[in-house]
């Protein structure tokens, strides 16, 4: 009897989605029979099971019976519908990217981030106006309900989401980017159009009225020496790129860049950044190549306080935790024109204010960065996210030292060193 029972149910969630799900969890909420204990512990799977679904959709606490709502009115599916790889609201106007927050992660598998409820909490907690996604590992199809987390991601304001998932031939699961957008783009390029890479899904390219923004996902290169044809074709293919666009736009690139710009951007010594995946002298040459002949440059590197302690953007999730601590990299890149980074004259156009590596991981190996922009590119006061009034214990690595001054000129310094160089030494040579 309790079989078929839960074999009803499973066909009324498949149908109905999340909403017949927080229905039964409701109903059940209700059944006090405490003599039937298989029954009881049956109705609290599903009122576990709604729970999980609910934790995974990146609505606030106090929206979600409004969405669940929306879906149930809007939809009505009998049979969950298949959403297209990308949605665009036609009714709005091409949008700016002045003023906007624009953030860009590794997530490192998006189905499991969604499912842990990582992605949620970094939406809660962020809220970026632009979003350009790395390392989804999926298409948007693939996802479980996917027509749901479409419904939130539309009420949370990304009316403009473009999926560019891996199609190469038994290589699907790999790799795959996207980007999630509150303003409207004036159009959107999958790939590059010129490198077989294009297959493996590792760039967008988001045409605004008033900027260009290009998403990278570089591929990364392995333990030994001497550079992957694969990276060095995308290197070449992306600089033309950049240059392509760079003639009708400014250009701000952000992304999963795999590379450590110079040797302070990892925590390996230089004779094992020789061989090391992301520091090889090649990639790094094809980066100074792309910076020169673009007018590029590292707008982190240019607005950061030079004698802040060295901050990473990447660390492996397994190896052993002094593994973890001995090899850390800043990968996670935002690129604009020389001179768009920083104060400037007001020309209508976004310059980039500032760039900040965001402390938590949200359950991946990369940390987001976040980019801001402003029409005479000087700073903000950011909104403090409410995470960060209160210390979190489940943070990877220690946040830094708030008052700076406070530090003696000497100890701020020797924080700039590479203080892992003995222990790199020992672990890795």
């Amino acid at each position: 009897m309790l079989a078929a029972a839960r074999g009803a149910l499973s066909r009324i969630v498949t149908d109905g989605g999340t909403p017949a799900l927080v229905h039964i969890a409701k109903a059940a909420q209700t059944f006090n029979g405490s003599e039937n204990a298989p029954l009881k512990r049956t109705l609290n799977e599903w009122i576990t099971k709604a729970n999980d679904s609910l934790r995974a959709l990146p609505i606030g606490t106090a929206d979600w019976q409004r969405v669940l709502d929306s879906m149930q009115t809007q939809d009505a599916p009998t049979v969950s519908p298949v959403p297209e790889e990308y949605w665009s609201d036609d009714t709005e106007s091409d949008g700016s990217i002045c003023g906007r927050k624009l953030m860009a992660w590794n997530v490192n598998g998006f189905r499991g981030c969604v499912k842990s409820g990582k992605f949620k909490e970094f939406l809660l907690d962020h809220d970026p106006d632009v979003l350009f996604l790395t390392e989804v590992k999926c298409a948007f199809a693939s996802i479980d309900r996917g027509w749901e987390l479409r419904h939130a991601l539309v009420d949370r304001g990304y009316t403009h989401v473009y999926w560019n998932a891996c199609v190469t031939d038994g290589m699907a699961g790999n790799w795959g980017c996207a980007l999630l957008s509150k303003v409207k783009p004036c159009s959107v390029q999958l790939g590059m159009g010129t490198d077989h890479t294009d297959t493996q899904g590792r760039t967008i390219t988001a045409r605004f009225t008033d900027a260009t923004i290009i998403g990278t996902y570089s591929p990364c290169s392995k333990l030994q020496a001497g550079p992957l044809p694969a990276r060095t074709s995308y290197d070449a293919s992306l600089q033309a790129h950049y240059i392509t666009e760079l003639a009708s736009n400014v250009v701000i690139g952000v992304g999963d860049f795999n590379l450590a710009p110079s040797p302070q951007d990892s925590t390996l010594t230089r004779f094992q950044q020789l061989t090391c995946p992301s520091s090889k002298p090649e990639e790094r040459a094809a980066h100074v190549a792309l910076l020169q002949n673009t007018g590029m440059s590292d707008a982190y590197t240019v607005l950061a306080d030079p004698l802040a302690p060295a901050e990473y953007t990447w660390s492996p999730i397994s190896g052993g935790r002094l593994f973890k601590r001995v090899w850390k990299m800043r990968i996670d890149l935002s690129l604009a024109p020389v001179d768009r980074i920083g104060p400037g004259c007001v020309d209508g156009r976004p310059r980039v204010a500032s760039v900040r590596i965001i402390p938590d991981f949200y359950g991946s190996d990369h940390n987001p960065v976040e980019t801001l922009t402003t029409a005479d590119g000087r700073r903000v006061a950011p909104i403090e996210p409410e995470y960060m009034k209160a210390p979190r214990t489940d943070w990877p690595r220690e946040a830094a030292t708030d008052n700076q001054d406070e530090l003696p000129l000497l100890a701020r310094l020797l924080r700039v060193l590479p203080v892992l160089h003995d222990v790199s030494q020992e672990v890795l040579c």
